[in-house]
């Protein structure tokens, strides 16, 4: 309590205990809510991009079956690495030179004549399988 001077009561310097516990069960309460919504959204971010460059990835396969003339996808033999995929789809769209600078992380490739199925996960995301095929992405 302060004295309408200014000056304070002898003996009373500063927080007791209880506030300063308070304080702290506060902020915890705070980091415990916030904390999981911040990766919560960190991840929503990563498997976005992650799947704005399989889209593009996408677009540079019916690219490459449009540009050789033919009905057929790339064959499974042809891409089977990142590296590979860049190479089939470089001249059509933008990608990445490295799989480290990419959004998503190369898991495999499979193709036949009239479909193909690129599974990926988001860079820095274990928890989503991304598969996407010709026509969509599913988790």
């Amino acid at each position: 309590m302060r004295l309408e001077s200014g000056r304070a009561f002898a003996g009373e310097q500063g927080f007791t205990l209880i506030e300063i516990l308070i304080s702290l069960v506060i902020v915890s309460l705070l980091a415990a809510i916030a904390i999981p919504q911040y990766r919560s959204i960190t991840d929503k971010a990563r498997i976005s991009a992650a799947e704005y460059e399989m889209t593009l990835a996408m677009r540079g396969i019916f690219m490459y079956q449009t540009t050789n003339d033919t009905m057929a996808f790339p064959h499974t033999d042809l891409i089977q690495n990142y590296e590979d995929l860049r190479l089939v789809v470089a001249p059509f769209i933008g990608m990445p030179p490295r799989e480290e600078d990419s959004r998503f992380t190369f898991i495999s490739y499979t193709a036949d004549d009239t479909s193909f199925t690129l599974l990926a996960r988001a860079r820095d995301s274990d928890r989503t399988l991304m598969t996407l095929t010709n026509s969509r992405i599913t988790y």
